[in-house]
């Protein structure tokens, strides 16, 4: 959990958040922090790219998730 919140921080800064972790961000737009969210999942993308580019095995496929709907 620590290094998740460690992370999230480092994103922030990223994302031009100022904020110490810890400090009251309520007056931050959600748009600002969905970006946080945004740059974390672009990390997470590009760090998965090099890691299957280094030769590292990659996490099998999951199967599809079976819904109601049909397609059409």
């Amino acid at each position: 959990r620590a290094a998740l919140d460690k992370f999230k921080w480092e994103a922030a800064q990223q994302a031009g958040i100022t904020l110490q972790p810890g400090q009251y961000g309520g007056d931050i737009p959600s748009k600002v922090w969905g970006s946080v969210g945004g740059q974390m999942v672009r990390q997470m993308i590009q760090s998965y790219q090099q890691g299957v580019a280094g030769g590292q095995a990659a996490p099998t496929a999951t199967a599809p998730i079976q819904t109601q709907y049909k397609q059409q």
